[in-house]
């Protein structure tokens, strides 16, 4: 089924904090429909407005581009340029987007795919001066090839998800790079596994491009944990989809789609609130309807998915008289 919309959400995580247990909470939630195609000229006459407004009069109709722009201003006119650190995948790591963000001066961190194009701070501009950006990004030098043979700086310990008792040791080190169209100076973090669980083929270290100076161990360590809390963002969007469905609402107008995505995205923040203390008595007595024997649900940091069904359980057992009495 097609909803007829599209959304960005844009949740915010503490990333001073070199673990993994850090709060989140959900900043921004943009709802927005694909740009109306161009009318092609027809010699029948238009059919008659329906009853029912249009979404096109209730939904901005935007680019995913400009949905995401929409998104940004908005956080950074909230919070301010210089107290947030925007951590992205690779799906946004083009010469269009980064050039964009360059120009407002704002800090992040992305994650590089190994061929994309970059080149050592020393070098000199490459490429052809007249060509667009992304003509240019084809010019220079393959990450991978910046960072072959380099020597670790340090090795430590992150998180493993699947085995908390077998945290997973990674070897760290930067480089200064430039893009190949932008002289703006950036760093190269690298994370390569080192042991911790056996290494599949065809695993890939990790390659984060940032704004943020990158001079000692301890920088590159900050940068490995602040892309750490790019998985919780990941598990709460998933979530969304799956257990909230907000991408299979089988409403047909626009307005009673509208009504019940607001109770979505309330829902949504109970939820982000309620896993605020992960540590509270409240939360512990909650996922008692949710009852769970093994090890890894137990010791679940975050458990998003047993708390809904927690919360679900218990509303259907002790449900509310929601009638006023007058």
């Amino acid at each position: 089924m097609v909803p007829g919309y599209q959304w960005v959400a844009a949740l915010l995580a503490s990333w001073t904090v070199p673990t993994d247990r850090r709060p989140v909470r959900l900043a921004a939630w943009h709802w927005y429909g694909k740009p109306a195609p161009t009318p092609e000229p027809a010699s029948a006459p238009e059919p008659a407005p329906s009853a029912d407004p249009s979404p096109e009069t209730t939904l901005p109709r935007q680019t995913t581009w400009e949905a995401q722009q929409t998104v940004l201003q908005t956080l950074v006119a909230r919070f301010g340029a210089d107290r947030l650190l925007h951590v992205w995948d690779r799906g946004v790591s083009g010469a269009r987007w980064l050039q964009w963000c360059l120009a407002h001066q704002w800090h992040f961190v992305v994650r590089w795919k190994k061929g994309n194009h970059l080149r050592p701070a020393s070098a000199p501009t490459i490429g052809r001066t007249e060509a667009s950006a992304t003509a240019r990004q084809k010019d220079g030098e393959a990450a991978w090839k910046l960072t072959r043979g380099k020597r670790a700086w340090g090795h430590g310990q992150v998180p493993n998800p699947r085995r908390p008792s077998q945290p997973i040791t990674i070897a760290v080190l930067a480089l200064p790079v430039c893009l190949v169209f932008d002289d703006t100076p950036l760093w190269l973090v690298v994370a390569r596994r080192t042991s911790g669980t056996s290494r599949r083929r065809g695993s890939e270290p990790w390659r984060l491009l940032t704004t943020e100076p990158v001079e000692t161990v301890a920088d590159c360590w900050r940068i490995v944990t602040a892309y750490l809390g790019r998985w919780q963002i990941e598990q709460h969007l998933r979530f969304a989809k799956t257990e909230l469905a907000v991408e299979t609402i089988r409403l047909r107008s626009w307005q009673a789609r509208a009504k019940l995505l607001a109770l979505v995205t309330f829902a949504v923040l109970v939820l982000l609130e309620l896993l605020g203390d992960c540590q509270g008595q409240e939360l512990a007595t909650i996922l008692h309807f949710a009852h769970r024997t093994g090890r890894v649900a137990k010791d679940a940091w975050r458990p998003l998915y047993r708390l809904r069904l927690a919360l679900a359980t218990l509303w259907n057992h002790y449900t509310p008289n929601l009638q006023v009495q007058t």
